[in-house]
């Protein structure tokens, strides 16, 4: 298949996670070997890194970046992650039909007197912020319990409340997801807060929700690209 460069609604997906549990390495243990089921092929979260060695090796290795793994490296002892998403124990949400990430800086007019003929700016922090927008589904719960309490009723009459959460939801949109030969998988990953949400429905349509997200307080989205080989 010929090499992807330029890319189209359906080569990306998304993956929502709430809540993941840290892992330690210790310098032996594989990704696989540390994870639960033993499939450690996703992307993680740095938590820690190791004082004499460590698995890090990007220039300038920071807690809170963002790595991908096929589930063979070995976490040195010290380094410890959060598996953000398994690929192979994790699903693809499949009620997101579409995702939209803003990024802007700051623009901060610095115009002194002296500056006789035009206008002096200096940039400043970046902001980003995103929507998703997809198909109402009556087993995906995720978006709408970050503002509702949800109760289900079972078949025998019995209750299970769920009330609103506001626990931790990890993001990775991929703007290319297919492992092609020579091709290079792209995608944008990080905690993040849903800060708006809507629904409802409408005569003759697909019942469809869109909801605003930014990144976590003290968190960043970040880009990752994956050549494959």
């Amino acid at each position: 298949m010929a090499k992807k460069e330029r890319l189209i609604g359906s080569d990306g997906a998304i993956y929502l996670k709430s809540l993941a549990s840290e892992i330690i390495g210790d310098g032996t243990s594989t990704l696989d070997e540390l994870v639960t089921n033993g499939k450690g092929k996703g992307f993680y979260q740095v938590t820690g890194i190791g004082e004499l060695a460590t698995f890090y090796t990007w220039d300038n290795p920071e807690v809170k970046d963002y790595f991908f793994n096929d589930g063979t490296g070995v976490l040195e002892a010290g380094d410890t992650a959060i598996p953000v998403i398994l690929l192979e124990n994790d699903n693809e949400d499949t009620s997101i039909k579409s995702f939209d990430i803003s990024l802007t800086k700051d623009k901060i007019d610095v115009t002194t007197i002296a500056d006789r003929k035009q206008k002096t700016y200096r940039m400043g922090k970046v902001d980003a912020s995103g929507t998703m927008s997809g198909i109402t589904m009556v087993e995906n719960d995720l978006i709408k319990n970050r503002f509702l309490d949800i109760l289900d009723v079972d078949t025998d009459g019995s209750f299970t409340m769920n009330r609103k959460t506001d626990d931790e939801l990890y993001f990775v949109g991929y703007l290319n997801q297919e492992e092609n030969s020579g091709d290079t998988v792209v995608a944008v990953v990080g905690k993040i807060e849903i800060e708006s949400g809507s629904m409802g429905a409408t005569d003759g349509s697909a019942q469809e929700f869109s909801s605003g997200f930014a990144p976590s307080s003290g968190d960043r989205l970040q880009l990752i690209n994956i050549k494959i080989a």
